[in-house]
């Protein structure tokens, strides 16, 4: 996280609910969006200081694309 209150993913800057911790967690949702947490998720969800859909441009490979290069 920046000390303009924002997080650097997949070449883009996000800006996010300002927070006093310097470390977030993401939890990703593949080709969709993901959130920016304060604390890792346990039983409940913790604050959620962003949320974003990604763009089309984002590419995700499985493992067999992976072994195929």
């Amino acid at each position: 996280m920046t000390n303009e209150h924002s997080i650097d993913f997949d070449g883009r800057n996000h800006e996010i609910t300002p927070t006093l911790r310097k470390t977030a967690d993401l939890v990703l949702h593949p080709r969709l969006r993901f959130w920016v947490l304060e604390l890792p998720p346990v039983d409940v969800w913790p604050q959620i200081v962003g949320r974003f859909t990604l763009g089309s441009s984002v590419r995700f490979c499985s493992v067999a694309d992976i072994r195929r290069e």
